[in-house]
């Protein structure tokens, strides 16, 4: 269930601030949220202050709570006067509706789209280049912290609007971004784009700045982590809780997917296409070790044949 509800800031100073807020809890327990402050007025944060809610209801749509956000503005104009009001203005985005914003921001897409500009003037092998060469460099978006990239779209009125009322990305739970990510991934978007080069590059990347940041795995000591992994392959969980059958079947996945992909010629004439050398070479020879040994070297281009069986260049 979601809880939406207005609150006011009073600052020490008399000054107050009124904002809207779409919480996972009522709001006399959202005790943490003092609301997201602009970088002009965040002096004003540093202050005293208390919080007071103004109205709260479990249904009521977002375009009715900002409604009544706005005439609560109003009013306190009108009872306190716009200097002791830190919401100086109702334009903006504040005062459009959420079709509205998603409706300008298909039309400047699709300007964008049509004109090839900004993002579309670039192919995807290159814009998929200056993402990973950002990365390595620690350069633009990069080289922010978390909560760095966290304070930014916070401060943009439309983030720290999102962010407020949670919508967009705010809004949306760990599976709606799962299969978001996995739907990118089948249709070759982000990661799912990425050759298994550029994959490495990136993750070795990650991993190195999660090892200088102290975040993720690192942000936990190697004594902690072997008791973690015992502690769950005793409870059976992971591959704790798998048969050795298993555990070989994964691996022979892995092998097969990750293996190199080959193609030979018979000595009567079929083609065979396929991954896994090895196993290839345990299924049609009887010395599995000499076949994949010589016949490794037919694949790779260093003889010529092996007992009939030539190399055939695989063509996509």
């Amino acid at each position: 269930m979601s809880y939406y509800y207005l609150y006011l800031i009073k600052f020490e100073d008399d000054r107050f601030y009124i904002g809207s807020r779409k919480s996972k809890v009522p709001a006399k327990k959202d005790v943490k949220y003092w609301g997201s402050p602009g970088k002009i007025n965040q002096h004003l944060w540093e202050m005293k202050k208390e919080k007071y809610i103004l109205f709260e209801s479990t249904d009521i749509s977002l375009q009715d709570l900002r409604k009544k956000e706005y005439k609560m503005i109003q009013e306190g104009w009108e009872k306190f006067g716009k200097d002791k009001c830190v919401n100086k203005s109702l334009g903006g985005l504040d005062s459009i509706t959420e079709e509205t914003m998603r409706e300008i921001g298909r039309q400047n897409g699709l300007r964008t789209l049509n004109n090839k500009t900004g993002v579309f003037s670039q192919t995807k092998e290159q814009l998929r280049e200056i993402g990973l060469q950002q990365v390595i460099s620690k350069t633009g978006f990069h080289s922010a912290s978390r909560e760095q990239r966290q304070e930014w779209a916070r401060m943009s009125k439309g983030g720290q609007k999102s962010y407020e009322m949670g919508v967009g990305v705010h809004g949306m739970s760990f599976d709606q971004k799962s299969k978001i990510g996995k739907t990118n991934y089948v249709e070759g978007k982000g990661i799912g784009g990425m050759t298994k080069e550029e994959l490495q590059r990136a993750s070795a990347k990650g991993n190195k700045v999660a090892k200088e940041r102290g975040t993720g795995i690192y942000s936990i000591s190697t004594e902690d982590r072997i008791k973690t992994a015992t502690k769950t392959y005793h409870s059976g969980k992971g591959i704790g809780g798998a048969c050795s059958k298993q555990l070989s079947e994964w691996g022979k996945r892995g092998g097969i997917h990750n293996a190199k992909r080959f193609s030979v010629k018979s000595p009567t004439g079929e083609i065979y296409v396929g991954r896994h050398l090895s196993n290839f070479c345990e299924q049609n020879f009887d010395s599995k070790d000499s076949a994949v040994r010589y016949l490794g070297e037919v694949i790779n281009g260093k003889r010529e044949s092996y007992k009939g069986w030539t190399r055939v260049l695989i063509t996509e």
